[in-house]
C-alpha cells in the first residue's frame, strides 16, 4: 500500500509531504475506492441491465466517446476509460489537498476535528431545541386557530339570534299612529281610529310564542309595554262609556219628565 501511495499510475510520491495521520487516512480513502470499484465490476459482470437513454443521455454519450477516442463498438470500454478519469482526479485532489501548498491547511483541519464534531453535535443540539421550540409555536397557532373558529361560529350565531329578534320584534310592533291613539284615545272626535287601534293591540297581544322566547328580556318589555297601552286605553274606554251613557240617561231621563208633564197638562186643562 505504501508504493502505491508513494508512486500510483506514475505520480510523484506525496509520502513525505504527509504526517502518519494523513497517511492512514489518505490509505483509507484508496481502500474504500478499491473496494467500490471492485463491487462494481462483480455486480456488473453478474448483472445485464437494459437502459433506455433519453436522447440528451445519448449525446452525453456520445461525447465521451469522442473524447476518449473509442468508437461505438467499443462502448464497453468506455466505463473503464471514465473510472480511469474519475481516479486520476481523484488523486489530484488527494495530492492537492496533502499538496506542500495545502499540508498545512490539512493538518489544522485534521488536529480540529475533534472540535469541529463538537461544534456539530452543539448545533445538532440547538436545532432540535429549536425544532421543539416550533412545535411549540405550532401548537400554539393551532389553539388561537380554534379559539378564533369557535369565535367565529359564535359571531355567526349571534348575528343570526340578532335577525331572528328584529323579525320576532317586527311582528310584536306597533305603528307611531297605533301606539299614539291606544295612549292618548279620542273616543269623542276619532271613535272608528280608536277601535282599529284596540283591535291591531289585540291581535299583536293574541300572537303565541314558544315559553323559550316568551322569556327573552326584549320580548318580555314589548309585552308589558303592550299591556300597559291596553290598560291606558281601557280605563279611558271606560270613562268615556261612563260618562257617555251617564249623559245618555239624564238625557232619557229628563225627556222622560218633560214627556210626563206634557201629557199631564191636558188633564189639568180639562
Amino acid at each position: 500500500a505504501q508504493e502505491e501511495i508513494d508512486g500510483a499510475d506514475g505520480y510523484p510520491s506525496i509520502t513525505p509531504l504527509m504526517s502518519h495521520t494523513q497517511v492512514q487516512i489518505l490509505k483509507m480513502l484508496m481502500m474504500d475506492s478499491k473496494e467500490d470499484e471492485k463491487a462494481d465490476r462483480e455486480r456488473k459482470s453478474t448483472y445485464q441491465v437494459h437502459v433506455k437513454l433519453s436522447s440528451e443521455e445519448s449525446k452525453t454519450i456520445e461525447v465521451f466517446l469522442q473524447e476518449s477516442g473509442l468508437h461505438v463498438e467499443d462502448i464497453h470500454l468506455l466505463e473503464e476509460y471514465l473510472n480511469n478519469e474519475l481516479a486520476e482526479m481523484e488523486n489530484k485532489n488527494i495530492q492537492a489537498l496533502f499538496g506542500a501548498e495545502n499540508r498545512t491547511t490539512t493538518g489544522v483541519i485534521i488536529d480540529k476535528m475533534g472540535e469541529i464534531e463538537g461544534l456539530v453535535h452543539e448545533i445538532a443540539t440547538w436545532m432540535a431545541r429549536y425544532e421543539d421550540s416550533l412545535d411549540e409555536m405550532r401548537k400554539g397557532v393551532r389553539k388561537i386557530e380554534a379559539r378564533n373558529k369557535k369565535l367565529k361560529v359564535q359571531e355567526q350565531n349571534h348575528q343570526r339570534l340578532q335577525n331572528y329578534l328584529a323579525r320576532l320584534l317586527s311582528l310584536l310592533r306597533l305603528d307611531n299612529r297605533t301606539t299614539s291613539d291606544l295612549r292618548r284615545p279620542d273616543f269623542r272626535n276619532k271613535l272608528k281610529e280608536m277601535l282599529a287601534a284596540a283591535s291591531a293591540l289585540q291581535k299583536t297581544m293574541n300572537i303565541l310564542l314558544d315559553p323559550g322566547i316568551e322569556h327573552i328580556k326584549a320580548v318580555k318589555e314589548r309585552r308589558q309595554s303592550h299591556r300597559t297601552m291596553a290598560k291606558t286605553f281601557t280605563g279611558k274606554a271606560f270613562e268615556f262609556l261612563s260618562e257617555y251613557f251617564n249623559k245618555l240617561a239624564h238625557s232619557r231621563i229628563t225627556e222622560i219628565k218633560h214627556s210626563e208633564r206634557g201629557g199631564m197638562n191636558p188633564l189639568s186643562a180639562a
